[in-house]
């Protein structure tokens, strides 16, 4: 695979990649908001001509008189015979028109911008599904700075800066066109002399403002997510930072690549602004060519007025259409690394997330599995390299076995790297053994068509729990809607999790509002949490990885009475992953790894 500085995306081939993304529903939007924009483009060309005759009569009032197709319309027409002020009617007409005009590009905009917007949340929507799409090794790997950036920066950069600027490009080249044309018309050799001199000047501007943006957006892009992953790993490392005292390191570091961001951004800015100032010197340098054309063939000022006339009439249209279309360009130059993350993040998995999708609609109908007697792991062997890069890496399991019955407490236990944790990652169905089987009463092998059915049995209380900024019940009820939770079973998993004495202390009880990742509430407090989510989801099989190692022994003590009378009185399966003596003496069975 390329980088993206070594694969540059032309418009043309910029353009397929944005129809290959659009699902039917959207082609039809596409071509409706074309078709809109071409109608826009006509607009302004019949505003811009409607503007020439006007400036003739100015000019010339005899024109009335001795004009012989003005004479004819005269002639077939009551409203021209009759009308004695026809040059303020015709300025009317004018600016009535171009009322009529600019309310229709207002409404445009709306469109163009809703469809590129409304495109940017369908990619973002896509880059959470594959997300969750994607097997735990792959996510592991995952940076977490390039996951915020592939799920916002770039939808948002490509829905701005890639489709609105297609579509602004085909608007901006039709008015362009159709003027240009009609100068050829109004006068060639005028037309043919502007074009011989301007057009070098502008090629190799524009070649080398291209080379120099390119080069300055990659590092631009670059710099951006290290950035990003290290704003978030210095919020991660605030207690690390502190105590090694690095506060001046770390903000010196990123204060650093902010300052050099930001020169970037500041030559990226220059860069864009230039082509403005080359446009307005070139328009400058075509009156002065048409001074020259008309001195030297003698023209008088009858001629010469009406020509300055015609073109500044003219510049005054193609003068924005130019730096835009130069705009647009650099745009799609710039951000090439969008349209490669794009390309290579979405296109190869358009089916994927079709796929995803009946998934997802499925996944609501899949009802947990029946478990009446047992788990059972045979013969499972596991090892990391599932992709053969290292095809010396010795198994984490070979032919394991593990038998777990139903309303019993099993501890496992092993040296660090020995895999309790991909242990307990396998029975839950996130890691698939290269070989064995999982099953179920020993009737149901656990395959992709049941798994969703198989991890509605199990819940997964970690050492690190996963805490959501909301309140206590939106965190117990994860992934319900406030007003849908149903209130008497987070009444019951409160009770169950001996919580209640805690949440009848707080002023707003469950509906306190925690912290992000629970910065407000103890250690403890945050286990039973955990506890009282997998209870809500009704979960039959508790496991439990390391939850109590961060506890002091009081609150240790509370949570294994808990997880006891979880087991006794609910009839809950427990897996504790544990190396702590105090948790294993209350063990049925307990696995040495």
């Amino acid at each position: 695979m390329q980088n993206a500085n070594h694969t540059y995306f032309n418009v043309v081939e910029t353009a397929k990649i944005v129809y290959q993304l659009l699902n039917p529903k959207q082609h039809k939007r596409l071509f409706a908001i074309l078709w809109a924009t071409t109608l826009g483009s006509l607009f302004e060309v019949f505003g811009l001509v409607s503007v020439v005759p006007v400036l003739f009569l100015a000019v010339n009032p005899k024109i009335l008189n001795s004009n012989t197709s003005i004479q004819f319309i005269k002639q077939h027409s009551t409203f021209l015979s009759h009308n004695p002020n026809l040059l303020t009617t015709m300025m009317g007409v004018v600016v009535l028109l171009f009322v009529m005009k600019n309310a229709y590009h207002v409404w445009l905009i709306r469109c163009q911008s809703q469809f590129a917007y409304g495109f940017s949340t369908d990619l973002t929507q896509r880059s959470i599904s594959f997300f969750f799409e994607s097997s735990i090794q792959d996510n592991q790997r995952l940076d977490s700075g390039k996951m915020f950036n592939i799920s916002t920066n770039i939808p948002d950069n490509f829905a701005r800066n890639i489709i609105l600027t297609l579509i602004l490009l085909v608007a901006e080249t039709l008015v362009l066109a159709v003027v240009l044309m009609a100068l050829l018309l109004f006068n060639w050799k005028v037309f043919a002399m502007i074009i011989c001199i301007i057009a070098p000047i502008m090629l190799v501007f524009l070649t080398w403002n291209k080379q120099h943006l390119q080069a300055i957006s990659y590092k631009k892009n670059l710099l951006s997510n290290q950035i990003i992953k290290n704003i978030i790993q210095t919020i991660r490392a605030y207690i690390d930072i502190k105590l090694l005292q690095k506060e001046q390191f770390i903000t010196q570091k990123i204060t650093n690549q902010r300052r050099q961001q930001n020169a970037y951004s500041a030559d990226h800015e220059l860069l864009t602004a230039l082509p403005l100032r080359v446009v307005e010197t070139v328009s400058i340098l075509c009156i002065f060519i048409i001074f020259v054309y008309t001195m030297q063939f003698g023209a008088d000022s009858s001629i010469l007025l009406p020509l300055l006339g015609v073109y500044a009439a003219a510049a005054y249209r193609i003068m924005p259409s130019v730096n835009r279309i130069l705009g647009g360009l650099m745009k799609i130059k710039t951000f090439q690394s969008t349209i490669f993350e794009v390309k290579n993040r979405f296109i190869d998995q358009i089916k994927t997330a079709q796929k995803l999708k009946i998934n997802t609609k499925n996944e609501l109908n899949h009802a947990p599995m029946d478990f009446k007697h047992s788990v059972r792991l045979q013969n499972i062997s596991f090892s990391h390299n599932n992709d053969n890069d290292n095809a010396d890496t010795k198994p984490i399991f070979n032919d394991f076995d593990l038998t777990i019955q139903k309303g019993q407490h099993i501890g496992i236990v092993g040296q660090s790297g020995q895999g309790k944790t991909t242990l307990g990652l396998i029975l839950l169905g996130f890691y698939t053994p290269q070989k064995g089987q999982i099953t179920i009463d020993n009737t149901q092998t656990i395959d992709q068509q049941n798994l969703i059915g198989y991890q509605k049995l199990f819940a997964y209380v970690r050492q690190d729990v996963f805490i959501v900024d909301g309140t206590i019940a939106q965190n117990i009820a994860f992934g319900v809607e406030p007003q849908q939770i149903d209130q008497p079973l987070l009444q019951k998993s409160i009770s169950q999790a001996a919580m209640s004495q805690w949440i009848d202390s707080l002023s707003q009880k469950e509906h306190t509002p925690l912290n992000e990742q629970g910065s407000n509430i103890s250690g403890g407090q945050r286990q039973r949490i955990a506890i009282a989510r997998a209870l809500y989801r009704n979960a039959q099989i508790l496991i439990l990885d390391e939850a109590t190692a961060s506890l002091d022994a009081q609150n240790e003590q509370e949570i294994i009475q808990t997880i006891r009378h979880l087991q006794h009185h609910e009839g809950k399966t427990i897996v504790s992953i544990t190396h702590k003596k105090e948790i294993l003496k209350y063990c049925d069975t307990i696995i040495s790894l």
